[in-house]
């Protein structure tokens, strides 16, 4: 295995990682009380488009023919 599919599997070891941080934060009680009161909090919702977005690149360079 080479180094590219290596870091392809880091990056998406990272961007699950950060979908599920962002799904449990944004299911939090503290974060759920906040919105009650109108407090707007978009660590998770960040947290998931980030993670998204790496899980997603790391998949594609984890599965692309080498040249």
């Amino acid at each position: 295995m080479d180094s590219k599919k290596i870091i392809s599997l880091v990056v998406l070891g990272i961007g699950v990682a950060l979908l599920i941080y962002g799904m449990n934060h944004m299911d939090s009680a503290s974060s759920q009380i906040g919105e009650l009161f109108g407090k707007t909090d978009n660590k998770g919702m960040i947290s998931m488009i980030i993670g998204g977005v790496l899980a997603v690149a790391g998949l594609v360079t984890f599965l692309s023919k080498k040249a």
